[in-house]
């Protein structure tokens, strides 16, 4: 009995970690850099990314540890702390591009970042005298 349960949680664990882009950049990690695919032209190069999933490895292996000691029920609360992480302290740490690329499996159009970029872009559009979607240009008289 126990072991056909073990059996069915570690098939589930490959097939997630198969459909899992860490298992990919974990390989990116040990291939040489001119066997690498190319990145998109917004990311300069791998040493973003590969830090980003050093560091994704590295809370992961804490993450389950916590989880094997007196400390597991503080496991949803580190959990939920990693978001105010991930969206305040990661964006200090690394290029936007960079996130975005790493996280492009997992978000949907309309994340917060968009936001972002849509008021910079109406900023810069401000500042250079463009018109603005959706602002009356005709002069009233």
């Amino acid at each position: 009995m126990l072991s056909s349960k073990l059996q069915s949680v570690s098939l589930r664990w490959l097939t997630d970690l198969y459909f899992s882009p860490i298992l990919y950049r974990f390989f990116y990690l040990l291939t040489p850099s001119s066997e690498l695919p190319k990145l998109p032209a917004v990311v300069k190069n791998y040493w973003g990314m590969h830090m980003y999933t050093i560091v994704q490895i590295v809370v992961t292996v804490i993450i389950f540890i916590v989880t094997l000691t007196r400390g597991a029920p503080a496991f949803p609360i580190i959990i939920i702390a990693l978001v105010p992480i991930r969206l305040l302290l990661m964006n200090r740490l690394w290029h936007r591009e960079t996130l975005r690329f790493v996280d492009a499996w997992a978000c949907r159009d309309g994340t917060p970042e968009d936001d972002e970029d849509q008021t910079s872009v109406l900023q810069e559009q401000l500042r250079a005298g463009d018109p603005v979607p959706g602002q009356d240009t005709t002069e009233k008289v």
